[in-house]
C-alpha cells in the first residue's frame, strides 16, 4: 500500500476550497505539483525504500540551508538602518 505525505493530505484539503484566488493559483500548479510528487526521492520516502545514505544527505543540505536562511533573516536586523529605520 502506498503511504501518503501528511502535507499532501493538508493541501488537498487547503486547495479543495470553494474557489477564489487560491483554487486558481493551485489550478495553475498543479502539473509542477505532479511532478514534485513523482521525484524519485519523495517516492521513494514514502515507500520506504529510500537508501540511508540519501536521507542523511539531504539531512545535512537540509541543516546548512536552514542554517543560512537563519542567517539572512537576521542578518538587516544587525545592521543600522539610517534615519527612517530607528522609526520603525
Amino acid at each position: 500500500m502506498r503511504r501518503l505525505f501528511p502535507w499532501c493530505l493538508f493541501f488537498s484539503f487547503v486547495f479543495a476550497g470553494d474557489g477564489g484566488f487560491t483554487r486558481e493559483l493551485w489550478n495553475s500548479n498543479r502539473d509542477i505539483y505532479a511532478q514534485i510528487l513523482r521525484h524519485p526521492f519523495l517516492k521513494e520516502l514514502s515507500e520506504g525504500i529510500l537508501r540511508r545514505d540519501a536521507f542523511a544527505f539531504y539531512m545535512i543540505q537540509d541543516a546548512h540551508y536552514l542554517r543560512e536562511f537563519s542567517r539572512a533573516l537576521t542578518s538587516p536586523r544587525q545592521k543600522p538602518r539610517g534615519r527612517i529605520g530607528r522609526l520603525c
